[in-house]
């Protein structure tokens, strides 16, 4: 990444710098952020059914009941997308895009660990096989 100050060859000014700095954190930082990050661990691979109810309390309001209406379970997005990626987005949302992070689904009700795991179980199920189209001529 190239520099951004002009004390090392960058276009901004130091003030310029503090000015975006202040602003990024003002947008994207959260002041209550006393909240302790959900664990993980490999042996907590999570459960289909009990994603798919996680799901339509958490996500369905935005995404639809069956996940479509934001795109969220398109196959092709899926095949691109990790679990740990899924699960991230889930845990700290995509404020670019204006989708809340698991504390903020239900307000007043995090998502549980457990929750957050059932929920990407879910995701993963719907990935099912991307047909690639190839030439088969010698």
């Amino acid at each position: 990444m190239p520099a951004f100050s002009t004390k090392h060859g960058g276009p901004l000014s130091e003030r310029q710098i503090a000015v975006l700095a202040d602003q990024m954190e003002a947008l994207w930082s959260r002041r209550d952020d006393s909240a302790v990050l959900p664990l993980y661990s490999a042996e907590d691979a999570g459960d289909v059914q009990r994603g798919d109810a996680a799901f339509r309390r958490y996500c369905a309001r935005c995404h639809g009941a069956d996940g479509g209406s934001r795109s969220i379970v398109d196959r092709a997005y899926l095949s691109l997308i990790s679990d740990q990626s899924l699960r991230t987005i889930v845990i700290v949302g995509r404020s670019d895009q204006g989708h809340p992070d698991w504390r903020s689904y239900v307000p007043g009700q995090a998502m549980k660990p457990q929750e957050i795991s059932d929920v990407v179980a879910w995701l993963s199920a719907r990935r099912g096989v991307v047909s690639q189209r190839r030439n088969d001529t010698p």
